[in-house]
């Protein structure tokens, strides 16, 4: 099975406007999957969408999830990504706190004693938070989604702690495992059915549309120019057809002039040529004692290391995103960088994150702007390269409120982030550097309390429970 224009709730061609369009023409089993949504002639339906990452099941379930259409059927609505590491009991919170709000509910009493008992975990934790859920959710008809679930076992917990509810509930699950119906219906403690959907590649057309939609806009397309197209895609994913790669592969071209086009396939080949000295900017050469972010640009001999370490590349995934990153102006990398501290698919309020680049002194004030419109602008650059992700605009729709960052986006930009030593990242105090991080993010992932002791003579930042 294959989904296509779910993904393509496309920004217009301008690179700086950021309307998200509701355009979606529906393929394939789409149809079935907002009838399962929708279904009230069961106590409750767990539908598990399936694939690889980059394969379209978060975009797919964010659709489902944001439009007003399906969520009036539902008294209340809960949006919880499963990061790699967690507590349970934190998790469920989040669900009871999403659930309170979306259905106009008052927390329940005692929360501040509850959240006590939370933070120091353990089956108490557990117990006190399921309890509260239950009453939360029970009797109410309820949508809630869990992304990105990577275990067998977190989904069976998950679904036992969650109650039945009324009829025509429902639990929406990405995940890269395969579940199957029947094996596992047991699992389903609050009653119902269990529905699975693999999600697939983009049959070529497919993925020429896509990538047109995401490069020129709407419009009909001269079939001459389509197969043109269809020929380029495959040429630059060489048949990986996942619809993250292709909206990379788009917004890192519709950038560039199409005469720009064949230096940037030829970049995606399996063996680009090496950058020799000449080609390397000046301000990419390190700044000795000194504060700026010059660790951003890579020195020739991390540049050498790169080089090799794209030529080992097995996915195709991990080549397009090298090849953005490589292609990003000297003052987006640090922005693009700094996305490493952050969690995926969770929203990120853009007036904070811009007030952080500010801080670290990324944005200058130039051309009659403020440091702020000037990291306005940058981010609105990385959404329109399709590195980040638009979550949300202002109430007039101009400015940016909120984005997120897809987990395999995430995945690299830490490993950069590290690796030029620019950001680490932390669960807990243990492991920390060995003092050449010149910032960190730490998330107190499991203990009930957190003590540090920092020996970082080149440390600057510090963020904590982003």
């Amino acid at each position: 099975m294959t989904f296509f224009d779910y993904y393509i709730h496309s920004y217009r061609s301008s690179l700086t406007e950021l309307e998200i369009e509701d355009n979606l023409v529906k393929i394939g089993d789409y149809d079935e999957i907002e009838r399962l949504v929708l279904d009230q002639s069961r106590q409750r339906t767990v539908i598990n969408l399936t694939g690889k990452s980059g394969i379209g099941k978060t975009t797919l379930a964010s659709y489902l999830y944001r439009r007003n259409s399906i969520r009036k059927h539902f008294a209340c609505t809960a949006w919880v990504h499963v990061p790699r590491k967690f507590r349970f009991a934190d998790l469920l919170h989040d669900v009871i706190r999403q659930a309170n709000a979306s259905s106009g509910d008052d927390e329940l009493g005692g929360e501040a004693a509850d959240d006590d008992v939370r933070r120091r975990g353990g089956m108490e934790a557990e117990r006190l938070v399921k309890a509260r859920l239950a009453a939360a959710l029970q009797g109410k008809r309820y949508l809630v989604v869990l992304d990105d679930v990577r275990s067998r076992e977190e989904w069976a917990f998950f679904l036992a702690a969650l109650p039945g509810g009324l009829a025509g509930s429902c639990v929406l699950v990405t995940t890269q495992v395969k579940i199957s119906e029947e094996s596992e219906q047991p699992v389903a403690a609050g009653g119902g059915v269990v529905r699975t959907r693999e999600l697939g590649k983009l049959r070529p057309e497919q993925a020429a549309e896509l990538f047109r939609r995401r490069v020129y806009g709407h419009g009909e397309p001269e079939p001459k120019k389509m197969e043109q197209l269809k020929s380029l895609v495959d040429s630059m994913t060489k048949g990986s057809n996942l619809p993250l790669n292709i909206v990379m592969l788009a917004g890192l071209l519709r950038s560039k002039k199409e005469d720009e086009w064949e230096a940037v396939i030829h970049s995606l080949d399996d063996t680009p040529p090496p950058t020799s000295p000449e080609q390397t900017p000046p301000e990419a050469e390190p700044k000795k004692d000194s504060l700026d972010d010059s660790e951003t640009a890579p020195t020739s001999t991390e540049q050498t290391k790169k080089t090799k370490k794209r030529k080992q590349m097995a996915t195709s995934m991990d080549k397009i995103l090298t090849v953005c990153m490589d292609d990003l102006p000297t003052h987006l990398k640090p922005c693009f960088l700094y996305f490493a501290g952050f969690t995926a698919q969770t929203p990120i309020c853009a007036g904070k994150l811009v007030r952080l680049w500010v801080a670290e002194g990324f944005m200058q004030a130039k051309n009659g702007q403020t440091v702020e419109e000037h990291g306005e602008e940058c981010l609105k650059e990385l959404i329109s390269r399709c590195l980040v992700q638009l979550v949300e605009t202002d109430a007039g729709g101009g400015r940016v409120a909120a984005v997120s960052i897809h987990q395999a986006v995430l995945d690299f930009v830490q490993a950069e982030a590290r690796d030029t030593n620019f950001l680490h990242v932390h669960s807990g105090a243990a492991g920390l550097s060995n003092g050449a991080a010149r910032r960190l993010a730490l998330r107190n992932t499991y203990a009930t309390d957190l003590a540090v002791m920092l020996d970082e003579p080149a440390l600057r930042t510090l963020l904590c429970d982003i």
